[in-house]
């Protein structure tokens, strides 16, 4: 039962990283399709979630969510929140901001 959860995690990892591995993301907000910033606050281009089990009582969740923020109506929609408790803990926070053209 364990390798076989061990091979699942290892499948949907690769599996992920691979298709990550060949796109090349552009963070320019001028690439955006117009039809999505119609009456838009903003607009969320990115949102994996890594799930994996590590052991039957240790498992890692990875997010990463990238949303480009066209007005301060949409800092809401940033959604930066992660859960915890006293049986979850955060290792690492990362909140990068980039400008208008994608650069940090």
């Amino acid at each position: 039962m364990k390798n076989k959860l061990l091979l699942i995690s290892l499948f949907l990892v690769v599996g992920w990283a691979s298709c990550y591995a060949q796109q090349e993301l552009d963070f320019d907000s001028h690439t955006i399709s117009d039809n999505l910033k119609v009456n838009a606050n903003a607009v969320v281009r990115q949102n994996n979630i890594v799930i994996t089990i590590k052991e039957y009582d240790e498992v890692e969740v990875m997010t990463d969510r990238l949303v480009t923020v066209f007005n301060k109506d949409g800092e809401n929609d940033i959604n930066a929140v992660e859960s915890y408790n006293s049986s979850t803990k955060i290792k690492k926070w990362k909140l990068p901001f980039t400008t208008l053209m994608g650069l940090k």
